[in-house]
This record gives structure tokens, C-alpha cells and sequence, in this order.
């Protein structure tokens, strides 16, 4: 018999002695949103109008990165070979970078990129015309910023997300802005998931060996499905990023699930992503993996300290797993266990079988740090059972 499981580790560094939040200067009659109205493939109506002439510098909204020392007690001036990157919708990608460069060489990235096709008018908008390279100050302090000085709404927009990264020496740290884009005739999307158990009715537990349980993504729109169509689907377990299906339904059979699983499934209409999740459960399994982390403050393992999946770069983390009869309630012998450890995108960083001491397996800090996060996968074997 073999079971399994995973735990997944996040690292915060000691040299983030910083908090970060995402400063705005708000135009002189809006806020950090926009409504808009479609006559078929044309945005007719935008409301507030951000304009594009720095003429009119107090109808724009601005967005810049504020970073607070916990150490000095005081806010981060940048200096000459600080970074600031500036993304939309997303925290990493060369392609989704709008403006980058220090103090002295912030620029606008990829000005002539089409920013949409159903712009007011016959022409659609650049990224030069929606979006430009400023400075901001607060607290005598000058950081580099972005400015949205154009009409970002048009049809299949619903939100947008403005991230910097900043730079620096000793590391690097991310905020994030957001700005709100509705239709000045409100939809209520949601994303639901219905559970089908082929023994009958709605069913979330797993009770024998030969029984499913279907789910179905559901989409609604002002709570009704009717008129959605189109739709893309991905399903995949929480906290994974492999795909377990494309299409609107997913059949869950026992081995999927360990004692419970968290499925989600992602429904992307109208260039918007909806997520719903579902727990579903599998009580025939007897023994289940107890992960035995625990965490210590550095490699000496002399000091422990609170068992969180939140770790410093300096701790390190051993496991020492062990297996529980469920019936009995006891800890069931005869077990190896084999480990491997991958990043967020699935992929293996290291692999423990044979070479692991019999103490238990290490996870240094820094490991965790360097891979932004990692999954520890814990298989048990007994070849008795």
C-alpha cells in the first residue's frame, strides 16, 4: 500500500524589514475606478474621463510604491540603482511590464503595445495613450510611478491590477494597486461546483472502492446560467497548478483523494477567470500521514520554534513522518517513507528516498526562499498491506 501527502512551505526573509503598500493620487472628481457603457463593439460612455495632455495633470490617477523601514521607523528613499517595475495584472512576465528603470531612467515599456480594439472611436488605444511614466512624492520622498491617464474600460475588461516590484539592495519587495472596471449595467458573475456521487444524489463522500463523484462547473450570471456560453474550463486540486481537466465536468474516483481533497475548477468567459472549490472526502482510508514538521530557528536545531508553514530564510524545517490507523486510532508500523520536494509550478527541485537520515528529512530555509515556495511531498510504503 501506498499513501501520501504534501505540505507546502512559504519563506518570509529576515532581511524584510519592510512593509509595503501601493500609494494613490486620485483624480480631482473620481476614485480609483471606472464605468462604462457598449454600443456593440465601441465603449460609448466613461465615467470619470482620465484625459492624456498633462495639461490636464489633476484628471489622471496615480499610482506609486510606498516602502516603510520597521528598523529606521521611517519610509525608504530609493537610491540611484533601485528598480521599480511596474505590471499589469500579474506580479511576474516580461510581457506584462508597462513601465521600468531607477529614478533617473524610468521609462514607459512597450508604448506602442494596443492596450484594446473597442476603444471610443475608430481607433484603438496604445499603451502610451492609457498609461504613463511620472514620479510621485509623499513624505519628501520622490519614487518612480505610473499614471493611468486614458480609458482602460472596454467590453470583456472587469478589473485591473497594478503591481511594482522594487529592487534593492538586500532584496526585493512587491505591492500592488487595484482599480475597478464595471459596466454602468451591472452583471453578477459566480462560479460554482455541483457534486454528483454515482450511487445517487449529491454526494461529497467517497463510501466504496468502485464509487465516483462527478462535478460540474457552473457559471451564472445574475444567478441564472442561461445566455453564458463559451466558457473555458481547468480543473486542478488546491494549491496545484497541474491540470486534472479541461472540460465542464470532472469525474473524481478514490484514488484522487487521501482521506479529502480540495478541488477547484477555474471558468474563463469574457476574459474574466471565476474560481469555485469543493472538498470532497474519502472515508475508506485507514491510514493516513502524519508530517511530524516541526521548526527550528537555524540548522542547529537547538531552539524550537512555532510550527507554522510560514518560515524565516535562517530556519529549517525537519520532518519525521509517521502513519495512523484511522479504525484504531494508533500509529501503524512497517512504513518507508520516500520524499520530494517541488516548486509551485510542479516541477521537481530535489528528490529524498534512501539518502534521507533516518532522523527524518531537513528542508533548509534558504531552499524555500530561493524556489519562492515549495511542496513537500511525503509517500509512504508498506509492502504488508
Amino acid at each position: 500500500m501506498i499513501i501520501s501527502a504534501v505540505d507546502q512551505l512559504v519563506c518570509v526573509d529576515e532581511a524584510d524589514s519592510y512593509a509595503s503598500s501601493m500609494g494613490m493620487t486620485f483624480p480631482a472628481d473620481g476614485v480609483n475606478a471606472q464605468y462604462y457603457k457598449m454600443n456593440g463593439s465601441k465603449v460609448t460612455e466613461v465615467s470619470p474621463e482620465f484625459f492624456y495632455t498633462s495639461a490636464q495633470s489633476n484628471r489622471i490617477l496615480v499610482y506609486f510604491p510606498q516602502i516603510f523601514s520597521a528598523v529606521a521607523n521611517s519610509y525608504y528613499t530609493p537610491d540611484a540603482n533601485d528598480v521599480f517595475t511596474f505590471r499589469i495584472n500579474s506580479m511576474t512576465g516580461d510581457a506584462t511590464i508597462i513601465a521600468q528603470g531607477t529614478l533617473s531612467t524610468f521609462a514607459l515599456v512597450n508604448g506602442s503595445r494596443v492596450w484594446n480594439t473597442t476603444a471610443q472611436g475608430a481607433t484603438a488605444q496604445t499603451y502610451s495613450q492609457v498609461f504613463m511614466a511620472t514620479t510621485a512624492t509623499y513624505n519628501n520622498i520622490t519614487v518612480p510611478a505610473i499614471a493611468i491617464r486614458g480609458q482602460v474600460a472596454y467590453g470583456t475588461q472587469k478589473d485591473l491590477a497594478i503591481y511594482c516590484t522594487v529592487e534593492f539592495d538586500g532584496g526585493s519587495i512587491t505591492t500592488k494597486g487595484e482599480m475597478e472596471i464595471r459596466s454602468m449595467e451591472s452583471d453578477v458573475y459566480k462560479a460554482a461546483i455541483s457534486a454528483t456521487s454515482s450511487a445517487g444524489g449529491n454526494d461529497q463522500v467517497i463510501d466504496t472502492s468502485n464509487e465516483t463523484i462527478t462535478l460540474t462547473g457552473i457559471l451564472t450570471k445574475n444567478g441564472s446560467t442561461s445566455g453564458i456560453s463559451g466558457a473555458t474550463y481547468n480543473w486542478h486540486k488546491h494549491g496545484s497548478v497541474t491540470s486534472l481537466g479541461t472540460n465542464s465536468t470532472l469525474v473524481v474516483t478514490e484514488s484522487m483523494v487521501d482521506g479529502h481533497a480540495i478541488f477547484c475548477v477555474d471558468i474563463t468567459y469574457g476574459g474574466t477567470t471565476y474560481t469555485a472549490s469543493i472538498t470532497i472526502n474519502d472515508i475508506q482510508d485507514r491510514y493516513a500521514i502524519i508530517k511530524g514538521r516541526t521548526v527550528y530557528s537555524d540548522s542547529s536545531k537547538t531552539t524550537e520554534v512555532e510550527n507554522t508553514n510560514v518560515i524565516k530564510k535562517s530556519y529549517l524545517v525537519l520532518y519525521q513522518p509517521s502513519v495512523i490507523d484511522t479504525q484504531t486510532d494508533t500509529t501503524s508500523s512497517g512504513w518507508s517513507f520516500t520524499y520530494t520536494l517541488k516548486d509551485n509550478a510542479g516541477n521537481v527541485i530535489g528528490t529524498s528516498g534512501s539518502d534521507v537520515p533516518s532522523g527524518g528529512l531537513e528542508v533548509p530555509g534558504s531552499t524555500v526562499k530561493t524556489n519562492g515556495g515549495i511542496n513537500v511531498h511525503l509517500t509512504a510504503t508498506n509492502s504488508n498491506l
